[in-house]
């Protein structure tokens, strides 16, 4: 989006189509209006201070908040400077909207603290050692988190009839109700209890909707908004946690149910586990049916013996029976991965030795199906000889595979991230740069009319380029929020092809390159057309750039059983292999010449991969540098 307006008063001269449209103005509401009544309301800076700053050089990539019509606002980055024109000067100002970036950046950080609040979680209610100070310490990383005024823990006593406030955080200047909550009879407030037993949780952004007697309790602790979910032990109701908003009416957001929820579920396998210990105290070390709902493994180690006790989760989660392996040793050796084995090893040896207090240990286990999981393994010697040699150990085991998988998710929303800003860093501040550049050269140089045609055709280029980058990055960022359907249909390729090829003769006629369609008539893939025209395209595109003028690219298909095989093939440059290997993926993502010197960011490939994905098929490169590249995928052909 860009604008002119006048030095002194800040007064629009002209804006483009793009500044109408982002803000939502018509072009009679803007022209003739100051930046302060239009774009900038309520923004607080010295205009003086900033021409003067203008009038020494350009300013450059500063972030901006621009207020729409309606008064929402968007973030911006932008560029300034002072122009001539007919010997006036006026202020050029120059924006990207970047709001949805920042959004997502947001929201990837929110996910990446929410993982790392439940890693937190889990590892303090792992300890099992101090459960009333893990559980104090959970509540202030759960408030810190979320930001509400108040969390806490209820516990009920045996008879599930009265419940008490146990554990509770407070946020700065919110009163503490934890003296006041003790003791307190479900009969006073009935509709409590049944609505967690039959709703599963409690949920109000203004408890003015909950019933009068909930009111009558809340209203005095100046609660206006309340997140509450159960506590089970052994399929009975053992209390609550839950979260009070006492300064405003709070939206819950749907991942702090969620956290809240899991949260609920982990603090009720560790106050199982607390009432095992509990009832287990005379009786053996060994913790027979351990933590059944959390899914851990327990197992007991005689050295003496050689006895390895492994308990019926243990079994469950590596796919065995005691049965199937009766009489094996070296049973806790034996299912881990082979990668993973060293390492195990070294750490059992240094904690037997007693070089450290406790065992720890993250590897991957191969089932009795020889599928993966990953787990964690807990344990200590709890009996040595005179002589320090280990006679026992005990430990639990727990499957951490979905963990693992979500912090590959998070990694892959960090490179998304990254992505984005060397996006906006690199390849949109070059061009906009290079836009500003020439347009002030042609406003302020005398040129001759082979200097301006120059210049036009340099301006061309860099507005197709930034477009397609544009137009790419937003198809992608869809694509990304899941805002993206695709609609499979039966396709004519060949049909599709010349369609795609049609508008990129231009491109590779002006570098003597020959666009050839081998698809046969009559050829048919079951996909999506925009899809399948859009990964075409980029992948054509891109063989245009890298091939050099005399060259060739052609488009051909091949039928493999189920799947139709597209392959463009170019005698380009070609690429080394480790930059191939990588050419689908976010974490490859790089800027790249062509033969024209023509920029490419990768971005459009590493789209492709996920549309090819998606309808079902797979993606592939194989290159050799100076010889040429040939990219091949499949899609259904019916």
């Amino acid at each position: 989006m860009m604008s002119i307006s006048t030095i002194e008063k800040g007064k629009y001269i002209d804006v483009n189509q793009r500044f109408l449209e982002e803000l939502d103005y018509e072009k009679e509401e803007v022209v003739g209006f100051s930046s302060r009544e239009v774009g900038f309301i309520g923004f607080e800076y010295n205009r003086a201070e900033f021409i003067k700053k203008l009038k020494r050089g350009a300013l450059d990539n500063y972030q901006v908040s621009l207020t729409k019509k309606d008064k929402s606002q968007i973030t911006c980055i932008c560029k300034s400077a002072i122009i001539k024109l007919s010997g006036i000067e006026y202020l050029f100002f120059s924006a990207t909207n970047i709001t949805n970036q920042i959004e997502t950046l947001r929201r990837s950080e929110y996910l990446f603290n929410q993982q790392k609040v439940l890693s937190d979680v889990t590892q303090l209610l792992g300890s099992g050692y101090n459960l009333s100070a893990s559980l104090n310490s959970i509540l202030k990383i759960l408030g810190e988190h979320t930001g509400v005024s108040r969390v806490y823990i209820f516990e009920n006593d045996s008879s599930n009839q009265i419940t008490s406030n146990t554990y509770e955080w407070c946020n700065e200047f919110i009163t503490p109700q934890i003296e006041l909550l003790q003791n307190t009879p479900y009969e006073i407030i009935p509709s409590w209890k049944e609505l967690l037993l039959n709703n599963g949780f409690i949920f109000s952004e203004n408890i003015s909707e909950l019933p009068q007697d909930i009111r009558d309790v809340l209203e005095p602790q100046e609660i206006k908004s309340i997140l509450i979910y159960p506590i089970t032990v052994e399929g009975n109701f053992y209390g609550f946690i839950g979260f009070d908003e006492c300064k405003r009416n709070k939206i819950w957001e749907k991942e702090e149910l969620a956290l809240l929820k899991t949260v609920s579920n982990v603090l009720s396998n560790s106050f199982e586990r607390r009432e095992y210990l509990e009832r287990l105290k005379s009786s053996e070390i060994r913790l027979k049916m351990a933590i059944e709902s959390a899914n851990e493994a327990l197992w007991d180690w005689n050295f003496q013996s050689g006895e390895l006790y492994l308990n019926e989760n243990w079994y469950k989660m590596s796919g065995y029976t005691s049965e199937e392996l009766s009489g094996l040793s070296n049973l806790w050796y034996r299912f881990i991965d082979k990668e993973d084995l060293p390492n195990v090893i070294d750490n059992w040896n240094r904690h037997i030795s007693g070089e450290t207090e406790f065992y720890e240990q993250i590897n991957r286990i191969v089932t009795k199906e020889g599928s993966k999981k990953w787990v964690i393994t807990k344990g200590m010697v709890v009996k040595r000889d005179k002589d320090g040699n280990p006679l026992r150990a005990v430990g639990i085991q727990a499957d951490i595979t979905e963990q693992k998988e979500r912090e590959e998710e998070l990694r892959k929303l960090v490179a998304t991230r990254d992505m984005y800003f060397s996006i906006i860093a690199h390849d949109l501040r070059g061009p906009i740069g290079s836009f500003a550049g020439l347009t002030e050269m042609m406003n302020t140089s005398s040129l001759d009319k082979e200097s301006e045609k120059e210049i036009i055709s340099e301006l061309a280029k860099l507005s197709k380029s930034t477009f397609e980058l544009l137009e790419n990055l937003l198809i992608w960022a869809r694509s990304q929020r899941g805002d993206v359907a695709l609609n499979l249909t039966q396709i004519n390729l060949s049909t599709l092809v010349e369609i795609v090829l049609s508008p990129l003769k231009t491109l590779a006629q002006q570098k003597n390159i020959l666009l050839i369609n081998e698809v046969k008539d009559g050829t048919t893939v079951f996909a999506d057309s925009e899809a399948l025209s859009l990964i075409i395209r980029n992948i054509v595109s891109n063989s245009i750039k890298f091939t050099k003028s005399g060259g060739r690219v052609l488009v051909s298909s091949k039928k493999r059983d189920s799947l139709m095989e597209i392959s463009i093939i170019d005698n380009g440059i070609g690429m080394p292999k480790e930059v191939a290997d990588r050419l689908f993926t976010s974490d490859g993502y790089q800027t790249r010449r062509g033969t024209d010197n023509e920029k490419g960011s990768g971005l459009g490939l590493m789209m492709s991969s996920e549309f090819v994905q998606r309808m079902g098929g797979e993606i592939k490169v194989e290159s050799i540098e100076n010889i040429g590249t040939r990219v091949f995928f499949t899609v259904p052909v019916k």
